[in-house]
């Protein structure tokens, strides 16, 4: 997955990663201005705006985390479907067009750029197999096969993923590449764990590298250690 990108302007986060994915490029959204001045429905009307004041507010409350991040839009897209759906039904519906050719055309044109978008753009990443020597599950399944369950583990060198915590089902410390925090955890790391980690797993990180594995080896001489991939997993 794909955890950030380059930031961008607003405009073009909410067309490119909802507007353009969710409403059929900008059909739906003709739909949903369509409302406000032919359906008479106040309950439709109702709906419809309550959804786009949900849909627009999360950009409002965390414009930087949405202008960065390309995935917490999936969510704002739940209250956008919600709107256009009612929109077309009721503006079908006033114009008596629900039942007919062009009510079964609106819809065969949704449900086909629906499919046609998944396609080319996630089927790819469903239809990948996963044979466990990728790296994070290479790296997962070691830890979870000679770690306990009761203990937690800290991570270097996934930035902020939770992807390999998860797969390791364990209790983790997950530490991102910010300035001296990689080196505080391991230096402290009582301050961050309410029991001690029983292992450490070291993959390339964009620094402290050698200031991390000269640490390890002089805090736990005793460990034991295996390598995975590119990565040094530390068993203390």
């Amino acid at each position: 997955m794909n955890n950030a990108c380059p930031a961008t302007s607003g405009g073009k986060v909410v067309f490119n990663r909802n507007i353009k994915k969710a409403t059929f490029n900008v059909i739906g959204l003709l739909f949903v201005i369509a409302a406000f001045f032919v359906v008479r429905d106040r309950i439709a009307r109702r709906i419809i705006a309550a959804s786009l004041a949900l849909f627009v507010l999360p950009f409002l409350l965390f414009t930087n985390l949405h202008a960065i991040h390309n995935y917490y839009q999936t969510a704002n897209s739940v209250f956008l479907s919600v709107a256009v759906g009612v929109a077309v039904i009721h503006v079908l519906r006033e114009r008596r067009l629900g039942r007919g050719a062009v009510g079964v055309g609106v819809l065969v044109a949704f449900v086909v750029s629906n499919a046609v978008f998944f396609h080319n753009n996630y089927f790819d990443l469903k239809a990948m197999r996963f044979t466990g020597a990728e790296r994070t599950l290479a790296v997962a399944s070691y830890v979870k096969a000679n770690t306990p369950a009761d203990q937690p583990v800290i991570w270097y060198g996934f930035d902020w993923s939770s992807e390999a915590a998860f797969y390791s089902g364990r209790r983790s410390l997950t530490v991102p590449d910010w300035d001296r925090l990689e080196l505080d955890v391991l230096e402290n790391p009582g301050r961050f764990l309410r029991s001690a980690p029983s292992a450490i797993v070291l993959c390339p990180t964009p620094r402290h590298d050698a200031e991390l594995a000269r640490g390890i080896a002089e805090r736990y001489p005793q460990a034991r250690t295996a390598v995975v991939a590119d990565c040094r997993i530390h068993l203390l």
